[in-house]
């Protein structure tokens, strides 16, 4: 189990009170900052914002203790600061969602279309009922698979989540609407920001414009942004870590009837922002209708400009914002407000019942080989089967010549240790060994086997206690590969490690 957050305590306090204290304007920035001050101070007064903003965001889906850290990250930091915790829901994405939980193994039902943006997205009446079938049966399964104490620290999330569902069928609500009850069990003030509803904004439409005045320019330095991301790390493939923009795509998405599509020069051109200003009623609509959505990276360009002191990001988006920074930093001529990196991995906690040990896999089945193949070194030190396998192994290792037989008179090994039906047999098989046309290496491999049949009613009760174990190796696997998952909703786990490692982040005032 680890928790990681990329900057310390003193090197974090640095990056906020730098950013803070930047003049205004900025010296040869294409967008004074007292420009972007008045449109964010609007935006902020618009969702009763005050203050140091911390923002961590991501797709409305179920949290699992690696997104969770972001907010205890944010917590800490406004307990240090001061301010306001703003999380992002980025609901302009397309997104599977889904609700899973842990029982006989790792159980899951779809709730979105992944074809569509989540906005707007509802459960019909069938999968409604699925869900809360769902939550039924993960509550059954609580008392099956965890500890008491893990079973009553998520049991009431799912009575919370059951209520939800019977109250709307809205799949964005029913999926945050776990994330504010943690956030109210736990005395947390958060400002839940739909990307939905943040493109509706003046702040929005003005920092849209500003890239669709200059779109191969902005084009040019997005692309050569990314070429040198790649070079950087070695990435070959140009999809990674995201595709460049082509000739006359813009940063945004085109999204009709919950489809979408690259947004292009031509639609700005149609909607009249070249002929009358970023206030242009067509162009307005555009974004009061929600029909221009932004991706990933323009999203965070707008949040670092406009309304964050602070973006935590997970591990993937700390990944490519740096991308982000060197575009903010051609294209806007300007700073933005730093990030930083929190992420975790957690591991459930089983009943002690639970098998999750096993000798592996390639050792049981290696046993089952030699059990079938060669089951008398299985057998106790007396029984007599030990020497007459000797004897045969003895005669093997004497064949040799070009058609497998023996060449010279080799003595034959001591048969005084074997039944005297088996060295009388062993005589005369020797003879025969002598002729190449007896085939000697087939007749030896007869008495192998014969010698297996011989051994094999001695061993009934290991091959099952085999068989048992490698059930139990089985369900191992599925055991470990259940309560090692670190995807399932955070409720399912203890967060304690979490709260320890963000602790020295919200303990004392900064200098």
């Amino acid at each position: 189990m680890s928790v990681t957050i990329q900057h310390g305590v003193t090197e974090l306090d640095g990056l906020i009170r730098q950013h803070r204290g930047r003049p205004i304007p900025e010296p040869g920035q294409q967008i004074c900052t007292e420009t972007i001050r008045l449109y964010a101070d609007e935006l902020k007064a618009s969702l009763g914002i005050k203050g140091p903003v911390f923002l961590a965001g991501h797709q409305p889906i179920f949290y699992h203790p690696g997104i969770l850290a972001k907010d205890y990250l944010v917590q800490a930091l406004v307990r240090r600061h001061g301010g306001t915790a703003v999380s992002l829901i980025l609901d302009t994405d397309q997104e599977a969602i889904d609700f899973a939980w842990p029982g006989a193994g790792r159980h899951s039902i779809v709730l979105s279309d992944v074809s569509r943006i989540v906005a707007g997205q509802r459960l019909n009446s069938n999968r409604k009922v699925q869900l809360l079938r769902s939550i039924d049966q993960a509550l059954i399964d609580l008392s099956a698979t965890f500890t008491p104490a893990a079973a009553q620290r998520a049991r009431p999330y799912l009575f919370h989540l059951h209520r939800a569902v019977n109250q709307t069928d809205d799949i964005v609500t029913i999926t945050n609407s776990v994330r504010e009850f943690h956030a109210s069990r736990n005395g947390w003030k958060i400002a839940f920001l739909k990307a939905s509803d943040l493109i509706k904004t003046r702040a929005f439409r003005f920092f849209a414009s500003e890239v669709c005045r200059r779109p191969d320019e902005f084009r040019n330095v997005f692309n050569f942004a990314l070429a040198e991301y790649r070079r950087k790390h070695d990435i070959k493939n140009h999809a990674q870590p995201f595709p460049d923009l082509k000739e006359s795509e813009l940063p945004f998405w085109y999204s009709l009837h919950g489809n979408r599509r690259p947004l292009v020069d031509s639609d700005i051109r149609e909607a009249g922002l070249f002929d009358a200003g970023r206030d242009a009623p067509a162009f307005t609509a555009l974004f009061e209708q929600g029909h221009v959505l932004p991706r990933a990276i323009t999203l965070s360009l707008f949040m670092r400009l406009f309304v964050c002191d602070l973006f935590v990001h997970g591990t993937g988006g700390g990944r490519y914002d740096r991308i982000t920074e060197k575009v903010i930093e051609r294209f806007f001529n300007c700073h933005a407000a730093p990030i930083t990196v929190a992420t975790a991995t957690l591991r459930l906690e089983a009943r002690a019942d639970f098998a999750l040990q096993s000798r592996s896999r390639e050792a049981l089945h290696e046993e089952e080989r030699r059990l079938l193949f060669d089951p008398v070194r299985f057998l106790p030190d007396e029984c007599a089967l030990h020497a007459e396998r000797e004897v045969l192994i003895h005669m093997r290792r004497h064949l040799s010549g070009p058609d497998g037989h023996l060449l010279y008179e080799s003595p034959l090994p001591d048969l005084q240790r074997v039944r005297p039906a088996f060295a009388a047999h062993m005589q005369r098989l020797a003879l025969r060994l002598k002729n190449p046309a007896m085939n000697p290496p087939a007749l030896l491999h007869r008495e192998f086997v014969a010698l297996r049949r011989r051994a094999a009613p001695y061993l009934k009760r290991r091959r099952k206690l085999l068989e048992l174990e490698v059930e139990r190796e089985k369900r191992s696997a599925e055991n470990l590969r259940l309560f090692t998952d670190r995807t399932l909703p955070f409720f399912f786990y203890d967060l304690a490690e979490i709260e320890e490692a963000v602790r020295p982040y919200g303990d004392a005032t900064p200098p």
